[in-house]
């Protein structure tokens, strides 16, 4: 670095670095460097928690279908149940009145 003198207030004078052209873009390039890693860093994570969001919902999703569908089985079990019990019902009631009729 090399050091040049300016004023500041009340005429204090101030010794800054002064940089040459190759040492600022040498910091430029450094900058620019460290900054698209931070954006990678920022993207990955930002990647990994929508990932990590996706697969939550993917299972929740899941995991309500398999209860819907269980639900929907056991309401039909129950539905073909009841309709057996009134075939029978109305089989016995048939076979109540054949037994009446051929008395």
């Amino acid at each position: 670095y090399h050091y040049g003198s300016m004023k500041g207030d009340d005429d204090i004078r101030v010794s800054q670095p002064i940089l040459n052209k190759v040492e600022r873009q040498a910091m430029v390039d450094e900058i620019e460097k460290k900054e698209r890693s931070m954006v990678e860093e920022m993207k990955e994570e930002s990647k990994s928690r929508e990932e990590d969001m996706m697969n939550k919902i993917d299972s929740k999703s899941k995991s309500r279908e398999e209860i819907m569908m269980n639900e929907m089985k056991e309401e039909s079990k129950h539905r073909e149940e009841i309709m057996m019990n009134e075939m029978k019902n109305a089989i016995n009631t048939l076979h109540f009145e054949l037994v009446a009729v051929t008395l």
